[in-house]
């Protein structure tokens, strides 16, 4: 999975809201945005995810965006990405 600088910046805020999402994020997501890299050349982060990191992280693109992450009752995966004005989770 290829994202651009905005996008993993987005995905880094999902990841360090995971303690107060009662959905966190698939297992092993936080490492590989650890360890990602980014090509320079083509100003793109490179992450190498499994299916389920993979829909874990679509939702959590969007996490930049959620302004209202930080009210007291934890959020759902589905939950966020609704309010970042993604259309409806499958």
């Amino acid at each position: 999975m290829e994202l651009i600088p905005s996008q993993m910046a987005a995905l880094r805020v999902f990841i360090g809201l995971a303690d107060r999402l009662r959905v966190p994020p698939a297992d092993g997501l936080a490492e590989q945005v650890r360890t990602a890299s980014c090509d320079h050349g083509i100003k793109r982060w490179q992450l190498y995810l499994t299916q389920e990191q993979i829909t874990s992280a679509a939702y959590g693109k969007r996490a930049g965006h959620a302004r209202r992450a930080s009210r007291s009752s934890p959020l759902t995966a589905r939950e966020l990405f609704q309010v970042c004005g993604g259309e409806k989770a499958p």
